[in-house]
């Protein structure tokens, strides 16, 4: 009997344990849900971010100093949507965001034109 209570014990514990790093893991990955209009435009070929190797759309929301860029993650909404290269494309887009290395990612879950685009 002392093993089978040992044993429950043990697996109590583990439970504890791994609930308390998915619950710090949840709280690292917090999303916000959003919509967000402005103009996808490409980071390499359009804002010719060093280092960039590949395309790589960018939503550029606002104006001047108080403009925004969202990263857009790659899924199959945007690869859907398709690189946008040197062109500027005006869009609403529903997604989540996030925060990572010091860059707003937003994961789009629909993009849409805006403007008769």
């Amino acid at each position: 009997m002392r093993g089978k209570t040992r044993r429950v014990a043990a697996m109590i514990a583990v439970a504890a344990l791994l609930g308390g790093v998915v619950s710090v893991r949840g709280a690292d990955a917090a999303e916000d849900t959003v919509t967000v209009a402005g103009d996808v435009v490409c980071a390499k070929c359009t804002l010719e971010v060093e280092g960039l190797d590949h395309c790589q759309n960018v939503l550029l929301v606002g104006d001047g100093a108080q403009q925004k860029r969202y990263w857009l993650v790659a899924n199959e909404v945007n690869a859907t949507f398709g690189d946008v290269c040197a062109a500027r494309r005006p869009v609403t887009i529903t997604g989540t965001t996030n925060t990572k290395d010091g860059k707003h990612w937003l994961t789009p879950a629909k993009i849409e034109p805006r403007d008769g685009q």
